[in-house]
């Protein structure tokens, strides 16, 4: 008896908990490697709205989060789960999508390719479209005026809405732009590798036609120019909007592009805290710059592009254009020169420091105060800045993080070429006979244990199961 009991009772719970572990089953989810962000980054980065989905992400974690105050025990390299869409998400908690959050009709259409003959009114009559219908989403859709309705080659491929339906739809996204820019294949190889021009939206044209007309290739570079613009979708520009695109050339108010060979250690995060770029802001674009990394798992010689938000200048050119920006001058043109961060170029290469015996630099605690960057920083020290990646590695091991995220009133370890205030000395010791990291550590009177993470970082090139006499190793010592 006391066995069938406890079947029953086993069967009951087993029962009970069916609709728990199925919960989900059919809601998509995504997994997602945190790096140096927050939650509300992560969701934002997604295309979520972080106030609706953040209950869903806590229902879908299974356990890992109580509640949003868990959020701010995220690690870097941690997977977890994300509502695939805001869909997803209010599908997770049961609830009714918000109108606000969800997506816009968007017209679909197809291609077809024009035959011999082919007149736009007959290739609609035989589609079952309505000529008057869709001419408007036929001139969007392709970029055209009305000239090109008249001047169809065989063997062109057109783009046709699928329906009347559908056309009214695409008909209705009013907006473009016009203007000339010098088309660029994004991204590039030198320290400023593009720029994005501003481009002024008129009455009746698509962002298809914008390229088309300015030459642009629209599927490789449509991603880029929406996030550089903050669209949602390609259909959702207005008259007077003003969307980005990339270009060769510096324009009045151009964004440029830079790019960056990544050191050990560094982050995404941290990287755009040195360049004064703000992280949360141009996530999107970044993520659209670089659409071939994994940006939570970046390495070491990696080559990175970011958005130069004052990569500007003053300057007029000659040339004639009728949108913001799409001149082609002669002249220096904003944003002709070299990208310069607050205050200075920063370096697009690693290089370490050559190891010397004696004292090569400090480390100082240094109290963070408004608007500081590490770059910054680092040059108000007298540092040498084409080491800049190499000593921002080190201040990460020293300071015990993986990225810096610089709030006014925070304490940083920081590098420092005065011996003022220090705390550390960075010297340089001669490997003699025998020598072991561990054992030289000892003789500076230094725990190897505590320092190996920082001994690694100052020492990048350095083969610790290899040494030879007379390499020189750097360690952190007693000032």
């Amino acid at each position: 008896m006391t066995k069938r009991i406890i079947s029953l009772f086993l069967a009951i719970l087993m029962f009970a908990a069916l609709p728990i572990t199925g919960a989900f089953a059919d809601k998509e989810t995504v997994d997602y490697e945190v790096g140096a962000e927050t939650m509300k980054m992560i969701c934002e980065a997604q295309g979520l709205d972080y106030n609706f989905c953040k209950d869903a992400i806590i229902a879908i974690s299974e356990g890992r989060f109580a509640d949003e105050d868990d959020f701010t025990t995220l690690s870097v390299g941690e997977t977890i789960k994300l509502p695939k869409t805001n869909q997803d998400a209010a599908d997770i908690l049961g609830v009714a999508l918000p109108d606000s959050l969800k997506p816009k009709a968007k017209g679909e259409s197809e291609i077809y390719t024009v035959k011999d003959k082919d007149t736009m009114i007959g290739i609609c009559k035989a589609k079952g479209l309505t000529y008057e219908k869709c001419k408007a989403a036929i001139l969007k859709l392709n970029g055209w005026s009305d000239y090109n309705l008249l001047t169809m080659h065989t063997g062109d491929k057109i783009k046709l809405p699928k329906s009347d339906a559908d056309a009214a739809v695409i008909a209705a996204a009013t907006g473009t732009a016009t203007g000339s820019v010098t088309p660029v294949t994004l991204p590039g190889t030198t320290a400023v590798a593009a720029y994005m021009v501003p481009h002024i939206v008129k009455t009746g044209e698509t962002l298809y036609g914008i390229c088309i007309e300015n030459g642009i290739d629209f599927a490789s570079n449509i991603n880029i120019i929406m996030k550089a613009s903050g669209l949602k979708s390609a259909d959702s520009i207005h008259t007077g909007d003003v969307v980005f695109l990339p270009s060769g050339t510096a324009s009045t108010g151009s964004v440029g592009i830079v790019s960056h060979v990544v050191a050990g250690g560094e982050t995404v995060y941290g990287i755009c805290q040195a360049l004064g770029i703000n992280y949360s802001n141009n996530l999107n674009l970044i993520t659209a710059l670089n659409p071939t990394k994994n940006l939570s798992n970046i390495h070491s010689g990696d080559i990175l592009y970011f958005p130069a938000s004052n990569a500007t200048g003053t300057g007029a050119g000659t040339g004639a254009g009728t949108g913001t920006g799409t001149g082609t001058g002669t002249g220096t043109g904003a944003g002709g020169g070299a990208y310069t961060p607050a205050s200075a170029d920063p370096p697009v290469t690693q290089k370490n420091p050559t190891a010397k015996e004696g004292v090569m630099f400090y480390l100082a605690e240094y109290t963070v105060v408004a608007d500081d960057t590490v770059y910054n920083i680092l040059k108000s020290k007298g540092m040498d800045m084409q080491y800049f990646n190499y000593y921002a590695s080190v201040m990460l091991a020293a300071n015990n993080i993986g990225s810096f995220n610089l709030k006014a009133g925070d304490k940083l370890m920081i590098a420092t070429s005065s011996a003022a205030g220090a705390k550390i000395a960075v010297k340089g010791v001669k490997v003699k006979t025998g020598d072991t990291v561990i054992k030289m550590c000892q003789t500076a009177g230094i725990s190897y244990d505590e320092n190996a993470t920082l001994i690694a970082k100052l020492n990048p090139t350095l083969n610790f199961n290899n040494l030879k006499v007379d390499n020189i190793v750097l360690l952190p010592v007693k000032p």
